[in-house]
This record gives structure tokens, C-alpha cells and sequence, in this order.
């Protein structure tokens, strides 16, 4: 049976591709050198359409005199403000462009506006060497040094000095905890469950936040941040790992790549990144459960918790609930032996 990795690593290399959500133009090459901040494409992203019906707007009789009103043709394109209809006379009825747009089509007296897509520029988010082009989308990045995966992120990347604000995996994150001295950089944190903090980081400005856990009903709040916000453990109160606990937190004042991008559908999570030059083999995403391997539990109740597999139960294994999947043992680093789904278990490579 295969696992999912979850890469924590004092020294690796990977890759991870980059690509923009349309169709655009790629900046780079292949061997080319990039840093986490060079844009490697760019795009416009598709704008909005809006429907306007000029003869209810105007309280027309019909479609016709609709038409007549009308002082654009489909294919032009328009400014914020300027005219789009108007019944003339002393007390003329106008309508004008909501904002920067163009006509798409005219018919029945209905306008169709698409209003002009925003530009979008992609990031390379690692330093590292361009080993593949993605036609009109991206690039594929190969990049090495210490990495540690998070569970979920609010798709922002961003570099900086790393901060260790967490003094313990499970001290949790206060507004009394972000100080002048941490402005500009990414900090390590515990739980968080106190949504001001989000302003007050935004505020001071802090250019990330790697979490252990915060509660769930802040992901809108995640979601609605100018800086990158990734969570090592999920949603609830669960303290940091102690293996990501240790790499990150002995690695205070060094750079770090925070690349909060999540999509469970492409198998994308948060990468953290502390980089520098080094050979090693490509790290793989998936591997076979074996006794011997360092494990992480994902679920209640040992969530977060790290052990190391010593056995693969043969065949199901029966739990509470009627639940028989297969399953194995797990010693915890407080030296007590659980049985565990394997399903519940990441392996902590």
C-alpha cells in the first residue's frame, strides 16, 4: 500500500512547476536561473460580463427605440463614464460605462459588456534553475535546501528572514506576540484563533505566517490577507510536529521561502524552503509503507503526533465504529504503542 510523503527535510532537492491559471506568455527558458521573486509569466486573466437592457433602462417603448438610443456598435471598446445610450431632449436619460470594458454584442436591446481582464504576473517562488517550460503557462523549478510541508495555505508566496515567535509547538499566537522588531519577516507561530491578529500582522506589516493550527472559521479571514498564511498540522488547536518544529525553529534569522500554495485537486501544498546549494536526490511524493519509517498522524486521537511505524498489521484491522481498514503500529516519541489506519498516517521523509 502506498503513503503520501510529507517532505521534512534538513537538505533535499525538488522540483515544483509554475503555472499561471491562463493561457499567457512565458518569460524564462530552460537552465536559466531564477530567483523566489523574478516573474517567470505573465497573462490577463478573463474579465466579467455584464447585461444591460437599454429599453428597460431607459423605459423605452421597445427594442427598437432602444436601438435608436443606442450611440456604440458591438467591438468598441469603452472608458469608465462614457456613453453607451441616450434618450436626447431636456430631461435625456443616459447610460454609461460602469467601468473599462467592451461591447461584445447588441441585440433585442440588450447590450453585452465584457469588462477587460486584470494582469496577472507568476512568480518563480523558489530560487533555483528552470529545468522544463510549460508552453504559455509556466515553468518547472528545481530548487534544494531545507524544506518542510505544510496541509493548507492561502496561495500567496513570499521571502523573507525567519522568526521564531512560537516558543513552544503548541503556544498559541496573541496580538501581544508581534512587536516592531519582526516587521518584514515570516514567523513560525503555534495555534491561532484570534482573527485581529490577521490585521495586526497586516498592519506592522509581517510578510508571512507559518502556523501549526488555527481554528476553522478564520479561513476567511486567511483567505482575505495581503501575505501568505500555511498551516503545518490543519484546523482545530493541534500543536506543530516536533520534527517541523526543529528544523524551522533551529533555522531562526536564516532566509525562508514561504510558498503558501494549496490545491488539494493537483496535489499542491504549502512549501517551506530555508535554501542553499545542495546535491541530493530528487525528493519522491509517494512510497510504500515499511517498517522503520518516521510517521505523522493525522487524525484524533494522536493528531500531529510523530512515531515511527514498527509494524503493518496483517490483513484489516477492526476499530471502534465497525471502521476495519488496514492498519499499523505505531511507538510515539512518549514511547506508547498505538494502532493506527494506515490512512491516518503521513510519512515523514
Amino acid at each position: 500500500m502506498f503513503a503520501t510523503v510529507t517532505h521534512m527535510l534538513p537538505k533535499t532537492s525538488f522540483r515544483r512547476a509554475r503555472t499561471l491559471p491562463v493561457h499567457g506568455s512565458v518569460l524564462v527558458r530552460a537552465g536559466q536561473t531564477v530567483q523566489a521573486i523574478d516573474v517567470i509569466a505573465e497573462g490577463v486573466l478573463p474579465g466579467r460580463h455584464l447585461l444591460i437592457d437599454v429599453r428597460k433602462v431607459l423605459s423605452l417603448r421597445d427594442a427598437a427605440a432602444a436601438h435608436k438610443a443606442l450611440e456604440r456598435k458591438a467591438g468598441e471598446k469603452l472608458q469608465k463614464g462614457d456613453v453607451i445610450a441616450q434618450t436626447g431632449g431636456m430631461f435625456s436619460r443616459v447610460i454609461r460605462a460602469p467601468e473599462a470594458c467592451e461591447i461584445i454584442s447588441i441585440q433585442n436591446g440588450q447590450v453585452l459588456l465584457g469588462t477587460l481582464g486584470e494582469p496577472v504576473e507568476l512568480k518563480a517562488a523558489f530560487p533555483g534553475r528552470v529545468v522544463e517550460i510549460i508552453p504559455e503557462f509556466g515553468a518547472v523549478i528545481e530548487t534544494s535546501g531545507t524544506l518542510v510541508q505544510g496541509v493548507w495555505g492561502n496561495n500567496l508566496t513570499a521571502t523573507s528572514l525567519l522568526e521564531v515567535v512560537a516558543h513552544s509547538p503548541d503556544a498559541p499566537l496573541t496580538r501581544a506576540d508581534l512587536d516592531i522588531t519582526l516587521r518584514g519577516s515570516i514567523i513560525l507561530a503555534g495555534h491561532l484563533s484570534d482573527p485581529e491578529v490577521f490585521d495586526a500582522a497586516a498592519e506592522l506589516p509581517l510578510r508571512g505566517m507559518i502556523l501549526g493550527s488555527m481554528t476553522a472559521d478564520l479561513i476567511p479571514a486567511a483567505m482575505k490577507q495581503p501575505y501568505p498564511i500555511a498551516l503545518l498540522e490543519g484546523f482545530g488547536k493541534l500543536p506543530i510536529n516536533t520534527v517541523a518544529y526543529r528544523l524551522l525553529a533551529d533555522r531562526k534569522k536564516d532566509d525562508v521561502v514561504l510558498n503558501a500554495t494549496w490545491d488539494p485537486l493537483m496535489s499542491q501544498r504549502p512549501d517551506i524552503l530555508l535554501p542553499f546549494p545542495v546535491e541530493a536526490e530528487l525528493a519522491t511524493d509517494w512510497v510504500e509503507y515499511a517498517p522503520g519509517q518516521t510517521v505523522k498522524v493525522l487524525r484524533p486521537p494522536y493528531a500531529s503526533q510523530v512515531g515511527l511505524l514498527v509494524a503493518i498489521k496483517p490483513g484489516l484491522t477492526s476499530f471502534p465504529g465497525g471502521l476495519r481498514v488496514p492498519a499499523g503500529e505505531v511507538r510515539l516519541e512518549t514511547n506508547e504503542t498505538v494502532t493506527v489506519p494506515l490512512n491516518n498516517l503521513t510519512i515523514l521523509d
